[in-house]
């Protein structure tokens, strides 16, 4: 780069940071702007809304759509201890079907022993407990 190229190059930044500082250089509101401004916010503001209603169902109030929010989840709370203790009294059942198989393997397993023991006793082979 040649001296004369660099010497344009900081020529043309110079005239662009003054024209940067030149455009954002504060410059103070002229008077009774803030009023003008809130009076014109007043007047274009529409009027204040009364609370809106289901347009689709304008006859049933408000109070009525909590109600039946609250029965529905009551509903379902019933209904999800209803499928809970069905669960329940299934497991239940299952384990009770369970113990009795094992008891009664059990008592299968303890009489082949006691007929085993006994075969062997009468043969002279002692066993012990």
């Amino acid at each position: 780069m040649n001296e004369m190229q660099k010497h344009e190059d900081d020529s043309a930044r110079d005239d662009f940071e003054r024209q940067l500082s030149e455009a954002l250089r504060h410059v103070d509101a002229p008077q009774g702007f803030a009023v003008r401004t809130m009076r014109r916010c007043e007047e274009a503001a529409p009027p204040p809304k009364r609370a809106a209603r289901a347009t689709w169902l304008p006859w049933f109030p408000a109070q009525a759509w909590a109600t039946a929010v609250l029965v529905l989840v009551i509903v379902l709370l019933i209904g999800a201890t209803a499928v809970y203790q069905t669960q329940v009294r299934r497991e239940r059942a299952r384990v009770a079907r369970l113990q009795t198989q094992f008891d009664a393997a059990m008592q299968v397993t303890s009489r082949a022993l006691d007929h085993t023991r006994a075969q062997l006793s009468r043969r002279g082979v002692l066993i012990q407990e």
